[in-house]
C-alpha cells in the first residue's frame, strides 16, 4: 500500500508539472464549481438556471437569473475525491443574491461568491475565493453582462529529505473573469397567445428560449512558485455557446409550473495560450481556435479546442435529469458526465397559495431545497461523484 501511494504522489507531481509547461498553470482555475453543470457535460457559459454556483463560467448569469428575487447557498455535505483518489480532496461552497429592479426600471442584478480548495495530503494546498456581479437589461430580449475577481493561492509542500528539512513554494495572485449573455425568449416574442385550454383554470403554453452566451476567464499576470524566469501563465479561457429550451407550462388557478422541458447546450472553449519553438509565451484573440460553424454547428471537435455538450429533461421543477460528454484538446477520448437534482419547488407550487400567512404557507411560498449527485469521467476508473445541497430563500420584496 505504501509503494502504491508513493506511486501515486510522484505520478501526481509529474502530470501536474507538466500540464503548467504545455499549457498553464493552476489548472484547477478552469474547473467548473457547479455539480449540476458537472453532470451536464460541463457546460455553463450559456445556461441560465437557479443553480447558486452556475455563474462560474458566465458572470453575466448572474443578472439574468436575477430577474427572481432569490438569496441561494450551495455547499457539499462531503468532500470529493478527485479521479476517484481519496487522498486528493476537492471542497466548494457558495451563495448568490439576485433583485429584479422591474418595478421602476427594467434592470436585475446579482452578485455571488464561490470558494474552492483541493487538498493532496500534506504536498498539495491550493483554494481561491471568487467574487461575481453581473447585470441583465430586460427588455423582451435580455442582454447580460458580468465581471468576476479571483484571488488564487497555491503551496507545493515538499517533505523532508536527508538532512533538508521540510520547505514549500507558494504562489498567489488575481485573476478576471468577464462574460457576456443574450436570452431570446422566442415563445414570447411570437407565440405569446398560443395556448390550449382545458378549462377557464387550466391550460397549456409552450415554452421555447434560444440563449447565447460568451466569456473570457482566468485574465491573469503570470505565476511563479520560486523562480521568476520560470513563471508560467494562469489558465485563460475563453468559451462560446448556445441553449435551446423547449417545453410546456401547466397555468392553473393562476399558477405556473413548468410540467416538462428539454434543455440543449453546447459550447466550446479554447485555452488562449501559446508558445512559439523558442518556448516563448503569447495570447490568442478573444475566441481563439473557436470555429462557430465546425465547433458550435457542426459540432465536431478539433486538436485545438474542446467541445462540450448537455442535455437536460426537468419535470415538474421536481425532477431534473442531465447527461452530457467533452471531447477535444486534452481529452481526446469521449469523457462522459451525469447528473440527477431533487427538488422542492414544484411540490410547493402546488401547495401554496399566495395569501397564506401561516408558517407552512412561508415555507411554500419562499422556501426551496435541492439534492444534486453528479458523476463525471464517468464508467472509467478516474470517475469523480459530487453530492450538494442546495437551499434557496426566493420571492421576497423590498
Amino acid at each position: 500500500m505504501k509503494i502504491k501511494n508513493f506511486v501515486l504522489i510522484i505520478l501526481f507531481f509529474i502530470s501536474y508539472s507538466i500540464v503548467p509547461q504545455a499549457q498553464s498553470a493552476l489548472p484547477f482555475l478552469s474547473v467548473q464549481q457547479s455539480p449540476f453543470l458537472q453532470g451536464a457535460g460541463q457546460t455553463g457559459v450559456a445556461i441560465v438556471s437557479n443553480d447558486p454556483l452556475g455563474f462560474y463560467y458566465n458572470p453575466a448569469i448572474l443578472g439574468f437569473t436575477a430577474k427572481s428575487n432569490h438569496i441561494s447557498f450551495l455547499f457539499l455535505p462531503e468532500k470529493v475525491e478527485w479521479i476517484g483518489l481519496d487522498n486528493i480532496k476537492v471542497n466548494s461552497y457558495g451563495s448568490n443574491l439576485g433583485y429584479n429592479f422591474e418595478k421602476s426600471i427594467p434592470l436585475s442584478i446579482g452578485i455571488g461568491f464561490i470558494h474552492n480548495s483541493i487538498k493532496y495530503d500534506n504536498y498539495i494546498d491550493d483554494s481561491f475565493n471568487s467574487f461575481s456581479i453581473g447585470a441583465s437589461l430586460n427588455y423582451p430580449v435580455s442582454f447580460s453582462f458580468g465581471f468576476s475577481l479571483k484571488k488564487f493561492n497555491s503551496i507545493f509542500w515538499v517533505p523532508p529529505f536527508g538532512p533538508l528539512p521540510q520547505t514549500y513554494a507558494e504562489a498567489s495572485g488575481i485573476a478576471y473573469d468577464i462574460g457576456a449573455l443574450l436570452n431570446f425568449p422566442v415563445s414570447e416574442l411570437l407565440f405569446k397567445n398560443a395556448r390550449y385550454d382545458f378549462n377557464n383554470n387550466l391550460f397549456v403554453t409552450p415554452e421555447f428560449n434560444y440563449t447565447l452566451g460568451y466569456s473570457v476567464t482566468n485574465l491573469g499576470k503570470e505565476i511563479y512558485y520560486t523562480d521568476p524566469p520560470q513563471s508560467d501563465p494562469i489558465p485563460r479561457t475563453a468559451r462560446l455557446g448556445y441553449l435551446i429550451i423547449l417545453g410546456f407550462n401547466l397555468n392553473f388557478n393562476n399558477k405556473i409550473i413548468s410540467f416538462l422541458d428539454y434543455t440543449f447546450v453546447a459550447e466550446a472553449s479554447d485555452i488562449l495560450i501559446q508558445r512559439d519553438n523558442n518556448g516563448a509565451l503569447s495570447y490568442k484573440g478573444p475566441l481563439g481556435d473557436i470555429n462557430i460553424g465546425k465547433n458550435l454547428i457542426q459540432l465536431k471537435y478539433d486538436n485545438n479546442t474542446l467541445i462540450h455538450k448537455g442535455h437536460i429533461f426537468n419535470l415538474f421543477e421536481t425532477v431534473k435529469i442531465a447527461f452530457g460528454n467533452f471531447i477535444g484538446k486534452g481529452y481526446e477520448y469521449n469523457v462522459k458526465t451525469s447528473s440527477l437534482v431533487f427538488s422542492t419547488n414544484g411540490l410547493f407550487k402546488l401547495l401554496s397559495e399566495p395569501e397564506d400567512s401561516s408558517v407552512l404557507g412561508f415555507i411554500t411560498n419562499h422556501i426551496g431545497l435541492e439534492y444534486t449527485t453528479s458523476n463525471v469521467f464517468k464508467d472509467v476508473p478516474i470517475e469523480t461523484n459530487y453530492k450538494a445541497i442546495s437551499i434557496f430563500y426566493k420571492n421576497f420584496d423590498l
